[in-house]
């Protein structure tokens, strides 16, 4: 009775088996995940960069100093935020936020063009200024897998104020460096 239960009990699953693989289904498949295949992809996620750099407006011509926030995952659109501050005759702070695309030129540096919103506020000497505008610019980011990534920005600044309209463009051009990649800016993916 045993003999004849485990036999009818064998072919009912190999019954099962070999018409489940006609029906079109297919066994789950397991594989070892390798090591090497599981790694961690440097030159992605946020990075705060220190900058330093020269604003050429009208005839002045000022050193600056400030930083820059952006993203170096390629191919994906982000907020680029840079803050430049320098002293004239008061201080002078040029905020601008706007929408970059880092492209990869290879697996460790990034072509950054961006536009979108500036700002200019000066005071000192008992006065105060404030105006908006709009910029655009390109970045270049080199060493973005290295434990320190350079950017190189260009990026040219036009305001809404009538008394800065006729003075053109605003040029403005930096150097900046950050190190180490932080937890944020490391992707766990399995290829």
């Amino acid at each position: 009775m045993r003999l004849r239960r485990s036999l009818s009990l064998t072919m009912l699953l190999a019954f099962t088996l070999v018409h489940a693989g006609r029906a079109g289904a297919t066994p789950p498949i397991v594989e070892p995940v390798d090591a090497k295949q599981t790694h961690v992809e440097p030159g992605r996620g946020l990075r705060a960069f220190l900058e330093v750099g020269q604003a050429t407006f009208g005839d002045a011509v000022e050193r600056q100093v400030g930083f820059r926030i952006l993203s170096l995952t390629p191919n994906d659109p982000c907020i680029d935020f840079a803050l430049g501050v320098w002293l004239a005759s008061g201080a002078v702070i040029t905020p601008d936020v706007d929408l970059a695309l880092p492209i990869a030129l290879d697996r460790s540096s990034r072509l950054v063009p961006h536009a979108g919103a500036t700002g200019l506020l000066a005071g000192g000497g008992g006065f105060l200024f404030l105006t908006g505008g709009v910029n655009a610019g390109v970045g270049l980011i080199l060493g973005a897998n290295g434990p320190i990534t350079f950017h190189a920005d260009y990026t040219a600044r036009k305001f809404n104020n009538v008394e800065l309209r006729d003075d053109g463009l605003m040029h403005v051009v930096t150097l900046g460096i950050t190190w180490g990649a932080g937890e944020s800016s490391r992707t766990h993916s399995v290829r």
